[in-house]
C-alpha cells in the first residue's frame, strides 16, 4: 500500500498542473484504500487473479484489467462527489475509513 501511494504521488506530481489525469491521480492517492478495495472486489468478481492477467496477456484479459481500473476510478470519483455534497455520505465514509 505504501508503494502504491508513493507511485501515485510521484505520477501526480509529474503530470501537468490542473490536468484531468493529474486530478484523478491525486484523487486515487487520496482514496488509495477505497481504490484498493474497489479494484480487489472487481478483480474477484471476474474470478481471476491479477497475475493471471499479466501472464496471459490476451486481449480479453487486458480488457478486463482496463475495465477494472475504469470502475475503480469511477467508484473513487463517485465517493468524492458524494462526500462533498452530502454530510451523511461524508460521515459514513469517515465512520468506515477514518
Amino acid at each position: 500500500m505504501i508503494l502504491t501511494t508513493a507511485l501515485l504521488y510521484t505520477a501526480g506530481s509529474r503530470l501537468a498542473t490542473g490536468g484531468t489525469a493529474r486530478r484523478r491521480t491525486i484523487l486515487l492517492g487520496k482514496y488509495s484504500l477505497l481504490g484498493y478495495i474497489a479494484a480487489d472486489c472487481d478483480l474477484a468478481g471476474t474470478e481471476e487473479d491479477f497475475l493471471v492477467y499479466l501472464s496471459t496477456a490476451s486481449a480479453a484479459s487486458l480488457a478486463a484489467l482496463l475495465l477494472s481500473v475504469l470502475l475503480m476510478v469511477a467508484i473513487v470519483e463517485a465517493v468524492d462527489i458524494a462526500r462533498q455534497r452530502s454530510k451523511i455520505a461524508n460521515d459514513l465514509y469517515r465512520l468506515v475509513f477514518a
